[in-house]
């Protein structure tokens, strides 16, 4: 209870009473959650947003500690290069 679509779980807290939700993987910001069992009563963590989000595809995984004070986050960017060429033969 208390988790709302497109949500997953992505962590537990140490007593067991807690599950650490984040959002969907592919909308920045990627926010984290903490949802109580007993009574789904959401609590904000955080909201996640690549240093560079340029080229963000989707989260792969987000990591949450125990105790809900460290967060990791690893995604998936897709990056290209355009190049202009000038003066090649007709």
């Amino acid at each position: 209870p208390g988790l709302l679509p497109g949500e997953r779980v992505v962590g537990w807290s140490a007593d067991g009473g807690s599950a650490f939700v984040g959002s969907a993987a592919t909308r920045l910001p990627l926010t984290v959650t903490r949802v109580r069992l007993a009574t789904a009563r959401r609590t904000r963590l955080a909201s996640l947003v690549p240093e560079d989000p340029a080229g963000f595809v989707e989260a792969r995984e987000i990591v949450v500690s125990p105790g809900g004070q460290a967060l990791a986050l690893a995604y998936r960017a897709t990056l290209t290069e355009l190049y202009r060429v000038e003066g090649l033969p007709k």
